[in-house]
Parts: C-alpha cells; structure tokens; sequence
C-alpha cells in the first residue's frame, strides 16, 4: 500500500512538472509551409515565419530599429547510397525598416 502511495505522489508531481514546464516555454520563431520550385534557371523558396515577432520586437521597429533576418538555404541532391551533394548555398537577408515620418515600412532582400 505504501509503495502504491509513493509511487501516485510521484506521478502526480511529475505530472505537474510536466504540465508547468509545458505552459511556461515560449513559441520560438519558425519557418512553416516551405514550398520550392523552379522559375527557369532558377531555384525559388516560399515559406512563412511564424512566431518571429514580439511585442518588444514590434516596438523597436516602430521605432525605426532595423530588423534583420538571415536564412541559410542550400540545394542538395538526395543520394541513395552516400551522403547527399551539396549543389549550391546561399545566404539570404531580409531588412525591416519602418520609417515613423512616413509612417512606411521598407522591406529589402538580399541574397
């Protein structure tokens, strides 16, 4: 009986640990519903950031703080027997300006 006793405490502080744990993290910034295909010659990506921006983040662009995102993309080709090729890389940056005066966002992109 006391080991049945023991071991329901410890399940239901685990539990709780677990529970809080799970409410206290904060969603981290991610890339969803990545798409690639091709325009020609040329590789295109789409993807949408999801999470990226807090309320701090808001803030300082709104007050004219540049705000930069920096993706690495590479093109690999998938290989069965060995590891896979890289075939190219890139460095991709995205600049968010907001211009208080203007009340305009600017938005550049390299890469």
């Amino acid at each position: 009986m006391k080991n049945r006793f023991k071991n329901l405490t410890a399940l239901i502080i685990l539990t709780t640990l677990l529970l809080i744990g799970s409410v206290t993290v904060e969603a981290e910034p991610s890339l969803v519903n990545i798409g690639v295909g091709t325009n020609r010659q040329k590789v295109v990506i789409n993807a949408r950031l999801v999470e990226g921006f807090t309320a701090d983040i808001d803030e300082a662009v709104e007050n004219g703080i540049p705000l930069t995102f920096i993706f690495n993309a590479e093109l690999r080709q998938v290989n069965s027997l060995w590891n896979d090729t890289l075939i190219s890389s890139n460095k991709i940056k995205h600049i968010i300006k907001y211009d208080s005066l203007k009340q305009v966002s600017r938005f550049t992109e390299t890469g």
